[in-house]
């Protein structure tokens, strides 16, 4: 039998909502699997492939390419109207695009072109899921609850990002990087079962675009995003905060592997004893937001987001390695969770329901088509310059994120709730 997501005045907390619930366990079984995959991808590329720098930079890159279309996607999204569907297609293209990587090596055709078409597959299908769950997001889960369960999600990323580096590194050791991938192939077949259990109430939004064009549909959705004061400036904090985090990530596998001399089951551990901060963030968001105010909690988390890494480039042989890559993900972790959870629930409080589609896809275009670009520029760095220099980079890009929101609207939000008079 199917769930339904429940009423907003039968219950005053959102576990007690079984249609989130459902929808919530394959979500958590899938973030334990992209964090095995997330480790395992670059050390396919790193330790099988024997890529260089740059190689390994664009696999990254790859991966959020995608994201430049998502602004066409979204405003399909919105006409479409069947977002669960698309939600299950999402997730069983990416299934499809992890599968391949251990079915590849195991037929001995693994390569990089074969790993970047995995990437870009894998991508594909998170810019689908990503533009869709909008819309499936505010017919699950009600307004007053938005904070909730963001935190609820939020929390159980952190909690992947606990255990799934040091899974992965277990795995990887035993068995190899390339067959571990399996394992988040398996967890997406997971999730689409269990979106497909979930009966939401169905939205009108689409029936306001059903006689428009799509050209115009899309025009519209760009128009919004970028006339909307807070919109705007979440959009340029976030790509700033983007940015600076994949010139960094693009090469910290490499770098811990080849400059720092970390095995694949110390950077897994050291990576996951940092995600605590991220379930601790996760946790104390809504505190940290009622006590402080939810602008200066996104000012605070977006800036120290980034500017840990900063700190790497001064870091050298495994031991230090170790702590600092801990401490930094730490930090990076808690801070992320404070501006994520925060601007989540502003943005989908103040978005009108008939543009949330053409909207996410829009702000992700800019914002996780960012991603790609400080990844080859990580590279190019790496490559150009020097590897530490590419954290140099990233930490001043942290710096520029936070003067963008001391100079917008986002400062200046007290509550969720009260948000949309905030921005006025």
């Amino acid at each position: 039998m199917t769930t339904t997501s429940t009423d907003p005045t039968d219950s005053q907390h959102i576990w007690a909502d079984r249609g989130f619930v459902t929808y919530w366990a394959g979500y958590a079984v899938s973030a334990v699997g992209d964090q095995i995959s997330g480790l395992a991808l670059p050390l396919v590329a790193v330790v099988v492939l024997n890529a260089s720098a740059a190689q390994v930079s664009v696999l990254t890159a790859l991966l959020w390419l995608p994201y430049f279309f998502s602004l066409f996607v979204g405003t399909w999204v919105d006409h479409h109207g069947r977002q669960q569907r698309l939600l299950i297609g999402a997730d069983v293209c990416r299934c499809l695009g992890a599968a391949a990587v251990p079915t590849a090596y195991a037929f001995g055709g693994l390569s990089l072109a074969m790993l970047y078409a995995c990437a870009i597959v894998l991508g594909s299908g998170s810019v689908l899921g990503g533009c869709s769950g909008q819309s499936f997001f505010v017919r699950l889960v009600p307004r007053t609850q938005y904070v909730q369960a963001h935190s609820a999600l939020s929390s159980t990323l952190s909690i992947a990002a606990l255990v799934g580096p040091a899974i992965a590194g277990v795995l990887i050791q035993a068995i190899g990087a390339a067959d571990v991938v399996v394992v988040d192939a398996v967890t997406f077949l997971v999730s689409a079962v269990a979106i497909s259990r979930v009966r939401t109430r169905v939205g009108a939004a689409e029936a306001s675009t059903a006689h428009t064009s799509y050209g115009r549909r899309l025009c519209e959705g760009v128009r919004y995003l970028f006339r909307h004061r807070y919109l705007r400036a979440s959009l340029a904090a976030s790509t700033a905060m983007n940015l600076g985090d994949f010139t960094a990530r693009g090469v910290l596998i490499l770098f811990a592997t080849r400059n720092l001399h970390m095995s694949p089951g110390s950077i897994g551990l050291s990576l996951s004893l940092g995600a605590v901060g991220g379930l601790t963030g996760a946790l104390t968001a809504g505190r940290f937001g009622a006590l402080v105010g939810t602008g200066p909690a996104m000012v605070v988390g977006g800036g120290f987001t980034v500017i840990p890494y900063a700190v790497l480039a001064l870091v050298h042989g495994p031991t230090t390695g170790f702590v600092c890559l801990a401490g930094g993900a730490l930090v990076a972790a808690w801070s992320v969770m404070q501006f994520d959870i925060n601007n989540n629930s502003v943005r989908a409080t103040v978005t009108d329901d008939a543009m949330r589609g053409r909207v996410a896809g829009a702000y992700s275009m800019i914002n996780y088509g960012s991603r790609p670009v400080g990844a080859v520029i990580g590279g190019l760095i790496a490559t150009a310059i020097d590897i530490r220099a590419a954290f140099v980079v990233a930490g001043l890009l942290g710096v520029v994120s936070i003067v963008l929101m001391m100079r917008s609207p986002m400062v200046h939000v007290r509550s969720v709730e009260s948000a949309a008079a905030a921005v006025e």
